[in-house]
């Protein structure tokens, strides 16, 4: 299997990257790589104008993909299904969006919809994070089935909208809404939430670790210590290198009980020092 690396020549224009995953430049071939195209719609230009295009043998089966320097394209690593993408500075919108499998990272920030209506695989933003992290895409009415996205840094309004299934973390705050309208799984925010999380929630989990304030549809019900959280925790600092503080791994939680305008299974578990 091979490694590509794609560094940029100058100022790449704005426009679509979709075509830049690993596993299809690695089914591609390495001597297609440099023609395949990449840029905005029919002006679209050959990576090779844009990009110094290298590669070389790698001992796993994995394709690696290594870009630097293409902070203005959207869409890398959507839809991939398999493989690592290393981004070395900023990434696009949508980076991740709709992926089924593999891994990302990307060492900077990210645009909005960054793991948009993933599946599977991981996603890490060692940056902030734009709006709709997790989310639904424009038009779709599901966001995250499944797979994990990291944001080290905040996040947007609405992370983790609509999502069905999968993890969202946030290093620090999440903007608006966090969480919204989503069905099941989880958002976990290190920081402050901001205003309206959990609003249009029917099922799921939105774990606060700072200040959450909450619609008046929501309730409180009780303050315990969940095993989910304790293992969640424990998983998103060893298994994820997360930097979660060694004081969130103890502690209480008061859970509140909605989205009640919904069905009202949600629930925002904030949490507290014993």
């Amino acid at each position: 299997m091979i490694r590509i690396t794609l560094t940029a020549r100058g100022e790449v224009p704005r426009g679509t990257g979709e075509a830049l995953a690993p596993d299809r430049l690695a089914a591609a071939g390495e001597a297609a790589v440099p023609r395949m195209r990449a840029g905005p719609g029919r002006s679209a230009a050959e990576l090779g104008e844009i990009f110094d295009v290298r590669s070389g043998p790698l001992p796993d089966g994995t394709p690696e993909l290594v870009v630097r320097g293409a902070g203005a394209l959207d869409g890398l690593g959507a839809r991939m299904a398999a493989g690592r993408l290393l981004v070395e500075g900023d990434a696009g919108d949508r980076v991740g969006a709709e992926m089924a499998g593999g891994e990302i990272e990307v060492r900077g920030s990210a645009g909005w919809g960054a793991g948009a209506g993933m599946s599977g695989g991981l996603v890490r933003v060692r940056g902030d994070a734009g709006d709709r992290a997790g989310g639904a895409l424009p038009g779709d009415p599901r966001g995250m089935t499944g797979g994990v996205l990291l944001v080290h840094g905040a996040a947007g309004a609405e992370a983790g909208a609509a999502m069905r299934r999968g993890l969202v973390a946030v290093g620090r705050s999440a903007g608006a809404r966090a969480g919204l309208h989503a069905i099941a799984g989880t958002v976990v925010v290190l920081g402050d939430a901001g205003p309206e999380p959990g609003l249009g929630t029917k099922r799921g989990s939105l774990v606060v670790f700072g200040e959450a304030p909450l619609l008046p549809t929501f309730r409180p019900a009780c303050d315990y210590d969940p095993v989910f959280v304790r293992l969640l925790v424990r998983a998103l600092r060893s298994d994820l290198g997360f930097p979660l503080a060694e004081r969130f791994t103890g502690g209480l939680f008061r859970r509140y009980a909605g989205d009640f305008a919904q069905l009202g299974r949600g629930e925002i578990l904030v949490w507290r020092e014993r």
